[in-house]
């Protein structure tokens, strides 16, 4: 089915994103720049809203296939 291979692919592609992501944050939060503070506080809610919408993206997929135990 198409749509599952579609998915598989996204998810493949965001965990490389995820990884750069991560790198990110590491570099970010290795030397703070207080200038810099209210672009990083607008990335960290950038970061919980992608979070919040993976988690309901989880939520939709448990609800058709409960996730066994």
């Amino acid at each position: 089915m198409a749509a599952i291979n579609d998915l598989e692919n996204a998810i493949l592609d965001a965990n490389v994103k995820l990884e750069g992501l991560q790198t990110a944050v590491d570099r970010i939060t290795a030397a703070v720049d207080p200038s810099l503070q209210p672009r990083i506080a607008e990335s960290a809610a950038n970061v919980n809203a992608l979070g919040n919408a993976l988690t309901e993206l989880k939520g939709r997929i448990d609800r058709a296939v409960p996730p066994t135990v």
